[in-house]
């Protein structure tokens, strides 16, 4: 019986050397089996079961994957058969595999399939397995370890991470002494930063956290040693990030990265100091993170401000993330008394004459503008967050020192775009509030539009106008916003630009009434910037937009521009630049003159079926009565003479309009099959030779002649083969 015994166990050791990872588990299971029923296993047995694999032992290039393996399932179940000492040898195994051609070697490949990687790797995992007085090993292994990572130039967890974890971490006090003595080396931190995220130390992190106040002596005693700095933001950055109530739980540790943040802001701001070292390139976005984490469990406002600061920071890291989550926490916010609290405290520092005027902007722009935009846009918004006190604070801090030129110029232009940017939403929302102030902002808006920045000043006149449709206003100021807004010519900030003249054109007409048959001047000036300035593209399609978009407003002054801009239809679609954008434009222009001729037939009609009145109507669609009405522009000149339904479309200018829209379809590389401008320009044009469209128009075929020409060469061609 013994005998057989013996068999069965040679036969488990024997096995557990298999390369065979289901083998060797049975092959173990088997032993553990066989040990919880004898304690101790004949020495002859043992000998022979160990013998292979101590053999090989001392060779490192014996060594083998399989067998290291083995040794080590066997240290599991026979510790207190091995001695401590062989620690020794598997050092010198490490050393002597990893010598620095070979890690050079395997730092062009990946290290998983790379034999002595593996074999290393092996090496390191039997460490954790000695007897205890192994720590001895701890500082020549890590040693090692560090050393061979730092030839594979590797920063992420590899093939060493998780086995030297595990053994760190059954000798967590002594590792954490290892850290703090080597905390100067950037390749320990590597390494220990890549243990504590493993996973696979969590006595190691814990001794760290029970040890946090020595981190913060080492590393923090001086904020401008970046070199101690920069590794204790490390620690603590993996440390929050396996548990995001880390810092938390210790707000202590606060003061004295809040510390290092300041020295960073207060280099940033002297400008003649260096901030190209890697270290400011690193640091911030460290300190951010911590100060987020902590801000996703608490609400500070005083840290919240510190975070904004990093946009007056003079380094290359990224910081649209740091955009987002200012939004989140303040902008996104359920609460509205969270919000009042802390515009009210931003607005506090806004007041303070020692904080600077980048941070006062970025406020501004990062949580204040934000903040009022998406609550306003809420349509259970109740108005409460923005109290009369806040509009008088606004007003004293704001309004009436920026409505001072000389005080203005004095600050940035960005200062100055997120206060206008405020002031057009307060108009827009709460303007009973505003009223007590109007004319400090008035004065304000005013001031901006004579600035020379373009992106100020129409920012300034998306506020007057925004002004101007709210409160009643002198039509001298009107008139002249809305000739100073026609004549800009700056090619950027369409989209500002297009604003104001939107909510301008809404107000024009209501402070500007003109006498019967006299043409408004402010109606006028749009007939004007066509005539002197029409042949530039920008002011040409600022003129069509401005027509296209208030239809209604232009329809009884139509006979002032449709010509003009059926002349100058070519300018937007067939110039060598002309864009997509260009080109839908030209036809939105056809289908405005189109639908006002429409409109205007339509009213005659209208006329003639309530009236009886027995007029005739021209083939031109024109009444032709008796009497004949002039309108007189403000020079006392007649511009039109039209009864009835008012000033028709002339022949000349409707042959324009569809062979605009003729030309268009047919140079168009986009088949009609696909829809698009193609298509619309097509139907237009159909619609508009239609029953109910133009009479009498010529369509001119030659744009059709090239493509004809080539049709039928090629059919001659055909023919002649």
């Amino acid at each position: 019986m013994l005998s057989l015994t013996v068999r069965v166990i040679q036969v488990y050791f024997k096995h557990v050397y298999s390369p065979e990872a289901e083998i060797v588990q049975v092959s173990f299971e088997g032993l553990k089996d066989v040990l919880d029923q004898q304690s101790k296993l004949p020495k002859e047995v043992l000998q022979t079961g160990l013998r292979p694999i101590l053999v090989n032992l001392a060779d490192a290039k014996r060594l083998s994957v399989s067998g290291l393996d083995g040794l080590a399932k066997f240290l599991e179940l026979l510790n207190n058969y091995f001695k401590v000492e062989i620690g020794i040898k598997l050092l010198d195994h490490f050393a002597s595999l990893g010598d620095e051609q070979t890690l050079a070697r395997a730092a062009q490949a990946p290290l998983e399939d790379n034999p002595d990687i593996l074999r290393m790797a092996r090496l390191v995992n039997i460490f954790r397995l000695l007897p205890s007085s192994a720590s001895q090993f701890l500082v020549k292994l890590v040693g090692h370890v560090v050393e061979a990572e730092a030839r594979l130039h590797q920063t992420a967890p590899g093939p060493f991470t998780e086995v030297l974890a595990k053994y760190l971490d059954r000798y967590h006090e002594e590792a954490c002494n290892n850290l703090f003595e080597n905390v100067r080396n950037p390749r320990y931190i590597w390494t220990y930063r890549n243990v504590i995220s493993s996973g696979h130390a969590p006595h190691l992190v814990e001794t760290l956290s029970n040890r946090a106040e020595e981190i913060v002596q080492i590393c923090f005693a001086d904020e401008h040693n970046v070199e101690l700095v920069m590794p204790g933001l490390y620690i603590i950055r993996e440390l929050v990030r396996i548990d995001p109530t880390w810092l938390n739980a210790r707000q202590e540790f606060l003061t004295p990265i809040v510390n290092v943040w300041r020295a960073i802001l207060a280099k940033s701001r002297h400008t003649k100091d260096d901030m190209s070292d890697a270290y400011y390139s690193q640091m911030p976005a460290l300190i951010l993170e911590l100060f987020t984490a902590f801000l996703g469990q608490q609400r500070l406002p005083a840290l919240l401000s510190h975070v904004v600061e990093a946009f007056e920071i003079r380094s290359p890291f990224e910081r649209s993330a740091v955009a987002f989550f200012l939004y989140q926490q303040v902008a996104l916010q359920e609460s509205v008394e969270y919000r009042r609290e802390l515009i009210e405290y931003f607005l506090a520092l806004y007041e303070d004459k020692d904080v600077s005027w980048a941070f006062k902007t970025n406020s501004l722009r990062l949580l204040i503008n934000p903040t009022l935009r998406l609550y306003f846009a809420d349509p259970a918004n109740d108005g409460s967050l923005v109290s009369s006190a806040f509009i008088q604070r606004v007003n004293d801090s704001m309004w009436k020192p920026l409505a001072v030129p000389a005080a203005a110029k004095e600050r940035e232009d960005s200062l100055l775009i997120e206060v206008f940017s405020l002031t057009t939403l307060l108009i827009q929302h709460v303007h009973t509030k505003v009223d007590q102030s109007r004319k400090e902002v008035f004065k304000f808006a005013w001031m901006g539009i004579n600035l020379l920045e373009p992106t100020v000043k129409l920012t300034a006149y998306v506020l007057t106008a925004t002004f101007m449709s709210t409160f009643e206003t002198p039509a001298k100021f009107i008139k002249l916003c809305w000739i100073g807004l026609l004549r800009l010519k700056e090619s950027e900030t369409r989209a500002l630009y297009r604003e104001a003249l939107r909510v301008l054109a809404n107000t024009v007409n209501k402070f500007d009434t003109p006498a019967l048959g006299v043409i408004p001047e402010w109606a006028q000036r749009v007939r004007g910037i066509l005539i002197e300035e029409g042949q530039t593209t920008n002011q040409l399609v600022t003129v069509c937009e401005l027509l296209v978009n208030h239809p209604d407003l232009f329809y009884e002054y139509r006979e002032l521009y449709v010509p003009h801009i059926a002349n100058s239809l070519n300018k937007l679609a067939f110039l060598q630049n002309a864009t997509p954008e260009l080109k839908k434009l030209s036809v939105d222009a056809v289908d405005l003159i189109y639908r006002w001729e429409r409109r205007r037939v339509a009213s005659i009609e209208s006329m003639d079926i309530d009236g009886g009145s027995g007029r005739k109507r021209g083939s031109d669609g024109n009444e032709q009565g008796t009497s004949k009405r002039q309108r007189i522009d403000g020079a006392g000149t007649a511009v039109s003479a039209s009864s009835g339904g008012g000033w028709g479309i002339p022949a000349q200018v409707r042959e324009s309009l569809s062979a605009h829209l003729l030309r268009l379809v047919s140079s168009s590389p986009e088949p009609v099959s696909k829809g698009g401008l193609t298509l619309r320009a097509l139907q237009l044009f159909k619609e508009i030779l239609g029953p109910k469209g133009f009479h009498n128009v010529n369509v001119k075929l030659a744009f059709f002649q090239r493509t004809m020409a080539q049709v039928s060469s090629e059919v001659l061609a055909g023919d002649s083969r």
